[in-house]
């Protein structure tokens, strides 16, 4: 269809959406975050950047998980996994080492209770 500007000039403006996507290391990354900005509707989200994490952690994804097209603005963060060697293993100066056992013995009626009994790792 023809416009009739009424002996006017008439113009048209278009604007193309862009978008910024960002992936982002949360809490325990060791990364910085990746910013994409002006990408272009529709265009391929780009590839997650390498997630380095905290000693002791390891990657889990990402949440929300990425898209496979650019339809808006979008933050990616990084979630993580404690890893966790030992699950015996305690921390802290004051309880180090320590193992708590609470043991129910019962015999012929009568109860014996041995209760916290603790045994401290040796330090090295």
């Amino acid at each position: 269809p023809a416009l009739d500007g009424g002996g006017s000039t008439v113009l048209r403006v278009f604007f193309k959406a862009q978008y910024t996507v960002a992936y982002a290391p949360g809490v325990h990354g060791a990364f910085s975050d990746a910013v994409h900005p002006d990408l272009d509707y529709g265009a391929p989200v780009p590839a997650a950047p390498s997630t380095p994490g905290d000693p002791g952690y390891t990657f889990d994804g990402w949440s929300p998980s990425p898209a496979g097209t650019v339809t808006a603005d979008a933050v990616y963060t990084a979630l993580w996994a404690f890893d966790d060697p030992d699950p015996l293993a305690t921390t802290g100066a004051d309880t180090a080492g320590m193992i708590g056992i609470g043991l129910f013995a019962t015999f012929g009626g009568g109860g014996l209770l041995l209760a916290a009994l603790r045994r401290r790792r040796k330090k090295t």
